[in-house]
């Protein structure tokens, strides 16, 4: 079985929107996929700072090169702008497909996200797993 490489967007708001991606990709059957997110464990540099901007960017650029897709929550792109913003630039100088996910309930995405995405889901395990398997590269 092939395991997915992931970057999950989260603009380091660990909530219950990147919590929940992480359920429905880890509840999918038969379908098996690596976390490659900036992870919770990285040292904390302050983002706001020339140096710290500089680092986190390196660090995103290697974890999203690592990475068989990248997802982007919608409601994150609102909330997060200026990060979530760099994470997909990032993303389209390295060609990952970007996976946009409606938030539970949500009937409309923003068109800017529209427009970044290869493919938009809604909250769904299966619609999820079916884009990224149909996005991503070997």
């Amino acid at each position: 079985m092939r395991t997915y490489d992931i970057f999950i967007s989260h603009a380091w708001a660990y909530d219950e929107r990147y919590e929940g991606i992480v359920r429905l990709l880890d509840s999918a059957s038969g379908f098996s996929w690596r976390d490659y997110s900036v992870p919770r464990s990285a040292p904390v540099v302050d983002r706001n700072s020339r140096i710290g901007v500089i680092v986190l960017t390196a660090r995103l650029r290697e974890q999203i090169r690592q990475s068989s897709c990248f997802i982007l929550v919608a409601g994150m792109f609102i909330h997060h702008r200026n990060w979530v913003q760099r994470e997909i630039e990032i993303a389209k100088n390295f060609r990952k497909p970007i996976i946009a996910v409606r938030r539970r309930g949500q009937l409309r995405t923003p068109l800017e996200v529209e427009s970044y995405a290869d493919q938009t889901v809604n909250w769904n395990s299966n619609s999820l797993v079916m884009a990224i398997r149909n996005h991503s590269r070997v």
